[in-house]
């Protein structure tokens, strides 16, 4: 059985095609993407969060032979989120430290932010009346304001 070659195709115009890489949640620069002639970004029809960059038939493969929605072609400035940051690895292990002593994984619907709070008194009561024991995973969700909506910052930020 033949190889699959694991080189660019050339776009025709823009070569290599490279951009930057940027963290999935931070968008610090990462890389460098070579897309080639893969400037397409296809939306999966049975669920909008999943797309794909590339080509139409490895789109079509990647949704499970399900016909995908062609959303756009990537701008020749756009960054490519890929990967997270070592910043964001590490700030990941801290929260799942936490987590795993009884913190509390928090996000707001008023600023959007989400973090985790360290292990407290509030926060074994919190989890006694969701009936959810460390280490488990544990989420509040605040409607009205959040620790960071009050100025202070994400307990894992140190």
């Amino acid at each position: 059985m033949a190889k699959k070659s694991k080189r660019v195709r050339m776009h025709p115009t823009k070569g290599g095609n490279p951009r930057k890489a940027v963290c999935v949640h931070c968008r610090e620069i990462v890389g460098i993407v070579q897309l080639g002639d893969h400037d397409t970004v296809w939306r999966d029809p049975e669920n909008a969060r999943n797309q794909w960059i590339g080509r139409m038939t490895d789109a079509k493969r990647a949704f499970k032979g399900r016909e995908p929605v062609r959303l756009r072609i990537i701008e020749d400035d756009e960054v490519i989120p890929a990967g997270v940051c070592d910043n964001c690895e590490r700030k990941a292990g801290r929260q799942l430290e936490l987590m795993e002593k009884g913190g509390l994984l928090f996000s707001c619907k008023m600023c959007h932010g989400s973090g985790v709070l360290p292990p407290s008194p509030e926060t074994f009561q919190a989890r006694l009346e969701m009936g959810i024991p460390a280490p488990e995973p544990a989420k509040l969700e605040f409607s009205d304001g959040c620790p960071l909506c009050a100025g202070g910052k994400e307990s894992t930020d140190e």
